[in-house]
């Protein structure tokens, strides 16, 4: 299984999403998923609950990446918080992925 990394951001207060998002799309990265964090589905009760929950951090983005390195430096200065995972993701849906999302996002007109 290849390794994907989940990184939950939180952008410092003079960094807007769309300044975020054009400053990440000038680096070589190639994420699988960027979303805006609305609120949490699930609460964390035991792993990671500390970082994720304390100080009452509000989190702006998730960004899927199928790597296991370290945001670029160029993206560093924008981000006030961070909290990574990695995990192993079945290279099937890695592989189907872009194809599966492009029909999710943009479904074709119905005849």
């Amino acid at each position: 299984m290849p390794l994907c990394t989940f990184h939950l951001l939180s952008l410092t207060p003079a960094t807007t999403i769309p300044t975020f998002l054009a400053t990440l799309h000038s680096t070589p990265l190639t994420p699988l998923t960027i979303a805006r964090v609305i609120r949490w589905i699930i609460l964390p009760t035991q792993t990671s609950r500390t970082p994720l929950l304390a100080h009452n951090t509000h989190w702006d983005l998730l960004l899927i990446l199928p790597t296991t390195g370290p945001l670029p430096p160029t993206l560093q200065p924008l981000i006030q918080h961070h909290w990574t995972v990695t995990a192993g993701v079945p290279s099937q849906l890695l592989t189907s992925f872009g194809a599966r999302n492009q029909e999710l996002l943009h479904p074709a007109a119905a005849t």
